[in-house]
């Protein structure tokens, strides 16, 4: 995960809420992928989100990560959009290269990467 978001062809979505996107989130090296944030104040906005025209445009033709705290949400919003690939056409005609997710969750990334690795900010968590 950590290297794909060297990968200009890449588009890293924040699945977490808004205001937790605000305070913290990934930041790749210039050139690399670009991090959308949906602006959800919900997970349950995500499906909503995803079926937008101008969300499809930006991943057309993108490998997609995506990441939340403990690895929950990323879990089912990743396993959502691999649903419409298959299933929908209008999702599958846009070319997406692959659907990953943060196993573990930014929680778990951490653990991996003590010093923060592309993480700039504060990771908000309901129980600290």
């Amino acid at each position: 995960y950590h290297d794909k978001m060297s990968d200009e062809n890449t588009v890293v979505i924040d699945v977490r809420n808004h205001y937790e996107a605000k305070i913290g989130r990934f930041v790749p090296p210039v050139g690399g992928a670009t991090v959308i944030d949906p602006g959800m104040r919900k997970s349950t906005e995500f499906p909503v989100w995803l079926d937008k025209k101008e969300t499809k445009e930006m991943l057309r033709g993108k490998q997609v990560l995506m990441y939340c705290t403990g690895g929950v949400r990323c879990e089912r919003a990743s396993a959502l959009l691999k649903q419409k690939i298959d299933k929908e056409e209008d999702t599958k005609e846009l070319g997406i290269k692959g659907v990953f997710q943060l196993q573990g969750g930014v929680d778990k990334y951490f653990k991996e990467f003590p010093e923060g690795g592309m993480w700039k900010g504060k990771n908000y968590t309901f129980d600290k």
